[in-house]
């Protein structure tokens, strides 16, 4: 609730700027703004809903494709009507929904199943460490760990203590590296293109009022596309797992960017959009509920966090290097196929953590034979 009501309230400040620095100055806090609805409206999923959270956290994750779809054209109709000023000052309005949804979440305990015994799941709880969470609060309300210091120190030390427990996650887990450089890779590739995709119309001589039409075919995409992991895990839960389900759509995502150079046809642009919007919507997914399902639950909050910031950072450089290839090279077609490269060196890191994964296997089972 707070982050969107930051978010929102300096896009409309944005709105009054005289001056670049005023203008960076207030969308970078709107950008941290937002950011900080993104996990709690992920990690809420995954809270109610327990391991059956991927329909339900697909379904959750639409919103964001509606929102390709829908926010170029409405742009390109207020622009005309109330200028930039005044686009940026109703887009902030229209974001202050983020409050009202905020407001109405409610932090929730799945029921629990009767069962005879401790399930696998209740197992794997009870061996992982307190969360580090509950041990701030217990240096925040007492001085049985601290003693008597400061309120600096205090303030210091628990961070120190909360950023160490964070990180031993990765050390934990190792294949989350691997979904954090996927997650990075990921945010290059939907920045770089989600930014240039109408441009990039212009460039091969398509009219504006036109190439808005790719976005609407994308944010389509997307929307659809943001279902396929629950439909595909649906079919068989086995085979098409979450990281499965990412080098799938990645290898979909790379083909349109690597041929983009080859037609100036429309509507072979339109097909084209429309399957990178679905990869890119069916990666956003995928890269998250991967992130969840290779740590413990305990760990889930954490580990997706590290995946959206990581995502984040991709994302800031994924628009800066598309620009700077298009000023160098002067084509959009050798940016865009350097976006399709990025979607397969991603497909290349997953293949990565799946050979990393068998090896750590065989390891175990050559440990347990040994110790027979």
């Amino acid at each position: 609730m707070v982050g969107g009501l930051i978010g929102s309230v300096c896009v409309m400040i944005c709105s009054l700027s005289q001056t670049n620095v005023f203008l960076a100055v207030f969308l970078f806090i709107s950008g941290m703004g937002y950011a900080m609805t993104v996990l709690p409206s992920e990690a809420l999923v995954i809270c109610v809903f327990g391991d059956n959270y991927l329909l339900p956290f697909c379904v959750n994750a639409m919103g964001g494709g509606v929102g390709m779809m829908i926010l170029p054209f409405c742009v390109q109709k207020l622009l005309p009507i109330y200028g930039w000023r005044g686009a940026l000052l109703i887009l902030g309005g229209f974001n202050l929904h983020t409050v009202v949804s905020g407001a109405l979440f409610q932090a929730q305990v799945p029921k629990e199943s009767v069962t005879d015994g401790p399930t696998e799941k209740d197992q794997l709880i009870s061996t992982v460490a307190n969360d580090p969470l509950d041990d701030l609060n217990e240096c925040s309300h007492g001085e049985s760990k601290l003693g008597r210091v400061s309120l600096p120190n205090r303030c210091c030390s628990n961070v120190r203590e909360y950023l160490l427990s964070n990180f031993r996650v990765v050390r934990e887990f190792p294949l989350l590296i691997y979904m954090m450089i996927a997650a990075f890779l990921h945010g290059i590739t939907h920045a770089g293109w989600t930014i240039f995709v109408i441009a990039n119309a212009e460039f091969k001589g398509i009219q504006e009022e036109t190439a808005v039409f790719l976005s609407i075919a994308g944010g389509v995409g997307n929307t659809i596309g943001r279902l396929f992991p629950s439909a595909l895990n649906i079919c068989n839960k086995d085979l098409f797992t979450s990281r499965i389900s990412f080098l799938a759509f990645g290898g979909v995502g790379a083909v349109p960017l690597c041929l983009n150079s080859v037609t100036t046809s429309f509507p072979v642009l339109i097909v084209f959009a429309g399957f990178s919007g679905l990869a890119l919507g069916a990666k956003a997914v995928c890269k998250s509920a991967a992130t969840v399902d290779i740590v413990s639950e305990s760990s889930s909050s954490t580990a997706l966090a590290f995946a959206l910031v990581c995502s984040g950072m991709g994302e800031l450089a994924g628009g800066w290097l598309t620009g700077k290839i298009w000023d160098v090279t002067g084509s959009l077609e050798i940016a865009f196929l350097f976006l399709g490269l990025i979607d397969i060196l991603g497909v290349v890191t997953l293949l990565l953590s799946l050979i990393h994964q068998k090896l750590m296997k065989m390891k175990s089972k050559s440990n347990k034979i040994q110790a027979m």
